[in-house]
């Protein structure tokens, strides 16, 4: 017995040490066999697997190989190819390719490519910008289901690129969150606290950004470290105010940076701390006279060498966010 576990158990390890987990290389020799077989569908998830890497060593031509030999009639493996050439990630970067891509899939029904065509059209991306062929495909896929459209055809109601106003945003807002779709909950957590469009319900805010908050959504935990701040729709509790808003501080979020210098600043819910205060001041800017004022009375009241520190902790806590949000870009950009 001993004799037959030694080769699974050091492929396991080899598996390990290449940052590869047991499910991922098990989904990855499924896709293989199916691929092989001639399934499109196999051919489309085992293409894919080379292209981020999921479950065996990131491997571009072998991607192009099967997502090209899937793409003839999967959709998906066509969504998957538009994604390349609009990231240049493989090939070159070509939006125009990439639109020819997205064309074929929303052919074929994909809600997917209809939300990310209607993107294209809305900034201009490899065809001429036209706000009324984006709105017309999110509106279709919206109507299939797909949340993320369901959020893109609520913001298109509420910044008026549609008539209708924040009532129908609020509808298609709503649709969306139900389905999870984080931005969509921040969004109703936000038309609920200001009564746009819906009636004034400061719990039922903080509600919704809970559940965006839970998901990682930056903006979802900055406006519940709000409210656990002020009180707003919940009992007032400073400690958490900071958790949360240190959360969407190590995600870029400029306001929840600000709010918990402030934080430090006064030692509410986290240990007094002007070096901390003033390296997140540094991270927020002088965006107007309150935060220049802000930042100019904490510098005042630094050492040269607490000042440096600061400084050097500031550039460390950029250099984190920036590689943390390229990384949500492009899970964002594959969706």
């Amino acid at each position: 017995m001993r004799c037959i576990l030694v080769a699974p158990l050091l492929l396991m390890a080899a598996w390990l040490d290449a940052g590869l987990s047991p499910a991922e290389v098990d989904h990855f020799e499924a896709s293989r066999k199916r691929a092989e077989k001639g399934e499109a569908e196999g051919q489309s998830m085992l293409g894919f697997c080379y292209f981020v890497g999921q479950g065996v060593k990131q491997d571009y031509e072998k991607a192009f190989h099967w997502l090209r030999r899937a793409a003839v009639a999967d959709s998906n493996a066509q969504v998957i190819m538009a994604f390349a050439y609009s990231a240049g990630e493989g090939v070159p970067q070509d939006h125009a390719e990439a639109v020819s891509w997205y064309r074929k899939a929303v052919d074929l029904g994909n809600p997917r490519a209809m939300v990310n065509l209607g993107s294209c059209y809305q900034r201009g991306e490899g065809v001429r910008a036209d706000s009324v062929a984006a709105v017309a495909l999110w509106r279709r896929a919206a109507e299939m289901g797909e949340a993320r459209a369901q959020s893109f055809l609520g913001a298109a109601y509420a910044q008026g690129i549609v008539p209708g106003g924040d009532e129908q945003a609020v509808v298609w807002y709503r649709k969306a969150a139900e389905q999870g779709e984080a931005p969509a909950q921040v969004k109703m957590g936000m038309h609920l606290f200001t009564g746009k469009g819906v009636a004034k319900d400061l719990q039922a805010a903080s509600a919704w950004w809970r559940k965006a908050a839970e998901q990682g959504d930056a903006s979802g935990q900055a406006s519940l470290g709000l409210c656990y701040g002020y009180g707003l729709g919940m009992a007032k509790d400073p400690v958490l105010a900071a958790s949360w808003w240190r959360k969407a501080a190590e995600q870029g979020e400029a306001s929840a940076q600000g709010w918990l210098a402030g934080a430090y600043q006064r030692g509410e819910g986290v240990p007094k701390d002007l070096v901390e205060a003033y390296t997140l001041r540094l991270m927020v800017g002088p965006r107007d006279a309150k935060a220049a004022r802000a930042l100019s009375d904490l510098e005042a009241s630094l050492s040269p060498a607490d000042l440096a520190a600061a400084k050097a902790r500031a550039e460390d806590y950029r250099k984190a966010i920036a590689a943390r949000l390229a990384r949500q870009a492009h899970e964002q950009r594959l969706r």
